[in-house]
């Protein structure tokens, strides 16, 4: 009987040893590097800040620390800013020895020639008042509570700590180390270590005794906490793991042992966030722990390697993983890349192939041999000395090695078994279809397949031209022909396109995937979609160009491999690309800042193959080269953005708080930077000026913004900036610009220039009034010279001879008897033909002028005597204002619309009161008759009097005359209101102008 239980256990402890024993994920790629494959970058000479550099730190908001000898630089990845203190400051020549950013984000420094620690504030250093200090601080740190410590380069009482706002030198009662401190580190438990020249010392969180611990100390040791929370040790003895001696532990039995790389005067270690620990030696150069808790692999990067200098002095890890060293000539960054050239594959082959089993297993061949690479595994030879003529495929757990007219099948490394191909064959190409078939192709002999029955001739089907295969996700081969046409083969069947159709140049390659069936050529990519062919190209997607390759991963993603970079992408971007050709497509491109060292090889084929463990292995002209998607780090920080300085002119301003420009500033430059200091290179910014740029300016990896012909105003300069990972950061930093206006810029300019046209134009308003105003006098005094000359002629001639009538007859009858009947008559007749004379005498004064111009009152009384004031109506005369005298002509017509508004009232309205009512106004004269009578009916005022009669009409046309207007108004209630109103330029006497001895002779009243 079997028992089912055990055989349960059995099984579930089975399967428990396999989760144990297998790997679950690759390892980060940086791991497997040796140093030399690290990206390295330095900066030598002048361009490295200053002298020799001592310590490097990185504040909070982004900015890298260096200093020197010289002093402080700050550095933002493109720009070093060298800080010289104000020139009041006696020690501005003295060089920094080391940084520290407190937790409350000060920069603290501890300096050289005995000036003790210093707080770096605005462009100063400001003593903390370090009592005693040496000629040079060699450590400053702060450990868990907040308590900074200070090492002085002396032998005795060289450790200090900052508490309570004071510095206290440890003496005899803290068992205090004794001898030069070369290292010190504060561990997250709290725990201080410090290491001499020959002892370890570490003092418990709250004590305040140092304990000796029963450690190997060597001359330059340095000091670490790694990811776990253990101490390292590297000193002349090598780089190894401490016991936990504050928690008991004394033996270093079995804890990680590395030797020492060359002869070293003092190591400065620290720990990157992939868990390796780099070090420098101060004297051989940096060297580098892959595992430090193994199995670790030590590399060394010295001058020979590219390093400035081997007596590096300092290094530090920044936040996006940069490893930063610097020593006596110059600065130096190293960053992990992402693309790794495999050193087990020999480079400058003349040909690589690659073919990947579908198990997991990748293989490689070259002239030098075939190799096969395990998941997880470096590439191992399996085959040594291939003829140049090979060709590789694979698919459906094997892969097969065509060579020397003999084809091997190879599965999990081993060759299972050799047939001899069809033919011999020249330039072929290979490819595995379903069931294991074998698809060949070559220039003289076109297509066969292999399958278990033996090889067939295909030939009819292409055109036997340089063909290109692919298997498509039913198993029917695409093959390419020419490099111009498409066919894929189904049995008998062929459907093929033709390169005026798919318009893609010189076709690569074509690939079935999640993405559909997609062709590459020259000009961008094609997607052949149920008879449809649609287009992806280079106009709107430049990085398409010249795609040699694509492979596609189970995992949904799309890798692009062109003459000079790795794109990846989304199988679904690349989908919704092809409906959307003009959208764009989220990807990321690789290129020789990632580590690639060559692009595809110019002839077609598989380029790039994928690994069980995710590897990616592709094929370049110089050599074989990976990349671990899991390994890539990405960088989600949005980068730090920051304005630098601001310049207009000739001036410089702080971009600190709003920049108030100078008066007339029409030119303004202002610096930016975003501080990501993996890849500056590829940082990307986007900029506006607020009430100048409508919309985002697109600056690229330019650093600076330029505004010429700048008009007044005030503005807000915002900007932008995305990593090298496309990550943005939205919010930026803003600046508030202010730029004055000169005075001919200014709004009071602005309205004087108004005012002035304003008056302009009302002078030249008057300037035309005059010139009416003369014009309506001259006619005016034209008509009184007329009617002057009227009443001359009158006078001269009728009334004269009118009067010389009235004599004769006056004596003829003097001369009749007074008892003559005929006398009586005779006299009454020369009575009226005085009263006659008289009236005619009165009407020659009228046409002369009178005094009625001088006084209207009187004149208007006169009037309404002369037309019966001692009968009918009550006629009022009233006079408002300063009586001015009125223009002759005016008067007249005045009196004239008077008189005729007086006697309609009389004769027509049934009034009982009537007034006449003058206002003399500046700038009208207003006279208005009003009476209290029937009014006038609504069809007279509508038509403007009655027919044949000419009252209303002439009062208008004399008013017409002056200038002026007058209205008629007949309320409900009875009575009618006459208003005539003349403009003061044609009512009223011209003033003349004061002379200027009057103008002189004017004195202010004083009342």
């Amino acid at each position: 009987m079997i028992d089912c239980r055990g055989s349960r256990a059995a099984l579930a402890l089975a399967l428990l040893a396999a989760l144990l024993l297998a790997p679950t994920a690759a390892p980060a790629q940086s791991d497997a590097l040796s140093i030399t494959q690290f990206r390295h970058t330095a900066w030598r000479g002048a361009a490295s800040a200053p002298g020799r550099i001592n310590d490097i730190t990185q504040t909070r908001d982004g900015y890298l620390w260096i200093s020197g000898s010289d002093g402080l630089a700050r550095f933002d990845g493109v720009t070093f800013d060298t800080y010289s203190p104000a020139s009041d400051d006696p020690t501005v020549f003295y060089g920094v020895a080391q940084m520290l950013e407190t937790r409350a984000g000060e920069l603290w420094v501890g300096r050289f020639q005995g000036e003790g620690v210093s707080i770096f504030r605005d462009g100063r250093f400001a003593s903390t008042g370090m009592p005693d200090p040496s000629r040079q601080i060699t450590e400053l740190l702060q450990d868990q509570d907040g308590v900074i410590w200070a090492v002085n380069a002396r032998a005795t009482n060289s450790l200090s700590r900052f508490v309570g706002g004071r510095w206290e030198t440890l003496g005899a009662g803290w068992d205090a180390p004794d001898g030069w401190i070369m290292s010190m580190a504060a561990a997250r438990d709290g725990v201080l270590w410090v290491a001499t020249m020959d002892k370890l010392f570490f003092l418990r969180r709250g004590a305040r005794r140092f304990e000796t611990a029963n450690a190997r100390v060597e001359r330059g040791a340095g000091l670490a906490e790694d990811g776990a929370g253990h101490i390292w040790i590297s000193d002349q003895a090598g780089t190894r793991r401490l016991p936990d001696y504050a928690a008991g532990q004394t033996s270093a039995r079995g804890l990680p042992n590395y030797p020492a790389p060359g002869r070293r005067l003092r190591t400065k270690i620290v720990f990157a966030p992939d868990g390796s620990l780099w070090g420098a030696t101060g004297s051989a150069g940096l060297f580098r722990i892959t595992h430090p808790d193994g199995p670790g692999v030590m590399t060394t990067y010295g001058v020979k390697d590219g390093l400035t200098d081997d007596q590096t002095a300092s290094i530090f890890v920044d936040r996006e993983g940069t490893v930063w060293t610097g020593g006596d000539r110059g600065l130096n960054a190293f960053v992990a890349p992402s693309i790794v050239e495999e050193a087990a594959i020999p480079a400058g082959a003349d040909e690589y192939y690659v073919a990947e089993d579908g198990r997991g297993l990748v293989y490689v061949s070259d002239s030098a041999g075939l190799f096969v690479i395990r998941p997880y595994k470096p590439p191992v030879r399996i085959r040594q000395g291939l003829t140049r003529d090979i060709v590789l495929c694979g698919g459906e757990g094997a892969v097969f090695l065509l060579h020397d007219g003999v084809v091997d099948e190879i599965r999990d490394g081993r060759t299972v078994r050799s047939f001899a191909m069809d033919k011999p064959r020249t330039l072929f190409r290979c490819a595995v279809g379903t069931g294991g078939r074998l698809w060949v192709s070559s220039n003289d002999h076109r297509l066969a397949m292999h399958d278990a029955t033996g090889w067939h001739d295909r030939r009819t089907l292409t055109s036997g031209v340089d063909e290109q295969f692919a298997v498509d996700r039913r198993g029917r081969p695409i093959v390419i022909s020419g490099f111009s046409s498409l066919t894929r083969i189904d049995g008998d069947k062929t459907a093929a396109w033709s390169a005026a159709q798919l318009r893609l140049g010189r076709l690569t390659f074509v690939n079935d995937g999640a993405a559909g069936l997609v062709v590459g050529g020259a000009a961008g990519l094609a997607r052949l979609s149920s008879g449809r062919i649609e287009h992806i190209d280079l106009r709107r997607h430049p990085w398409l160009r010249n795609v040699r390759y694509m492979l596609e991963t189970p995992d949904g993603e799309v890798w692009l491999f062109t003459f000079s970079s790795i794109v990846r992408l989304s199988a679904a971007d690349l989908a919704r690309a092809f409906a959307n050709p003009d959208a764009p497509i989220p990807h990321r491109v690789f290129d020789e800042l990632d580590g690639l060292t060559s692009g595809s090889a110019r002839y077609d084929g598989v380029r790039a193959a994928r690994g069980g463990d995710g590897r990616l292995w592709f094929l370049g002209t110089a050599g074989v080269m990976r990349i671990t998607p899991g390994g890539l780090v990405r960088n989600d920080a949005p980068p730090p953005v920051l304005i630098r300085a601001v310049r207009a002119g000739e001036r410089s301003f702080s971009p600190t708080g709003a920049v108030s420009l100078p008066v007339g500033t029409s030119r303004l430059q202002i610096d930016y930077a975003a501080l990501s200091l993996r890849t500056p290179s590829r940082v990307r910014f986007r900029y506006r000026l607020a009430g100048v740029d409508e919309a985002w300016v697109e600056a690229g990896s330019r650093r600076t913004a330029f505004y010429n012909n700048l008009p007044p105003g005030q503005y807000r300069f915002t900007v932008v900036a995305a990593n090298d990972d496309g990550v943005w950061n939205a919010t930026g930093a803003s600046l508030d610009v202010s730029a004055p206006p000169t005075f001919w810029q200014s709004r009071l300019f602005l309205v004087l220039c108004l005012l002035a046209f304003a008056a302009m134009v009302w002078g030249l308003y008057r300037v035309r009034l005059r010139a009416v105003t003369a014009r309506i006098r001259t006619r005016m005094n034209e008509r009184i010279a007329e009617r002057e000359r009227i009443a001359r002629e009158l006078h001269d001639t009728l009334l004269q001879g009118v009067q010389g009538l009235i004599l004769r007859f006056q004596l003829i009858v003097e001369d009749l008897p007074r008892d003559q009947p005929q006398r009586a008559p005779l006299e009454r007749a020369l009575d009226a033909a005085d009263e006659a004379l008289g009236q005619a005498r009165d009407r020659v004064l009228d046409l002369r002028g009178a005094d009625r111009a001088e006084d209207l009152e009187a004149a208007l009384s006169k009037l309404i005597q002369a037309q019966g004031g001692e009968t009918g109506p009550a006629v009022g005369v009233f006079v408002e204002g300063t009586p001015r005298a009125l223009d002759e002509i005016a008067a007249d017509e005045v009196l004239a619309i008077v008189g005729e508004g007086v006697a309609n009232a009389r004769a027509h309205a049934g009034a009982g009161c009537i007034e006449v009512r003058v206002a003399f106004g500046s700038r009208r004269l207003t006279v208005s008759v009003v009476d209290d009578g029937k009014g006038m009916a609504p069809d007279m005022l509508r038509e403007g009097g009655r027919h044949r009669h000419f009252g209303l009409a002439g009062m208008r046309e004399r008013a017409r005359t002056l200038s002026g207007g007058l209205v008629i108004d007949s309320p409900p209630g009875g009575g009618t209101r006459i208003v005539v109103t003349i403009p003061a330029r044609t009512a009223y006497s011209p003033r003349p102008w004061p002379s200027w001895r009057a103008l002189l002779s004017w004195r202010p009243w004083h009342g």
